[in-house]
């Protein structure tokens, strides 16, 4: 049985290509898990999830 994840109200960055998900349904999963996704990276992103050639996501990401 899978575990459900509660993402509770956290804020992710999705970047890059993700390998076993469309970027939809990699949204679609987060928020009916509670979390939001943001399209860019600020002070208040909590995580980001970065996939082949992340690119400038990330590089933000890291300086923050």
């Amino acid at each position: 049985m899978k575990k459900k994840v509660q993402l509770a109200a956290l804020l992710l960055v999705l970047t890059g290509t993700l390998k076993n998900y469309t970027r939809g349904k990699a949204t679609e999963l987060i928020e009916a898990n509670g979390g939001n996704v943001q399209s860019g990276v600020s002070k208040t992103t909590d995580f980001v999830i970065a996939g082949e050639n992340a690119g400038s996501k990330l590089e933000k990401a890291q300086k923050l």
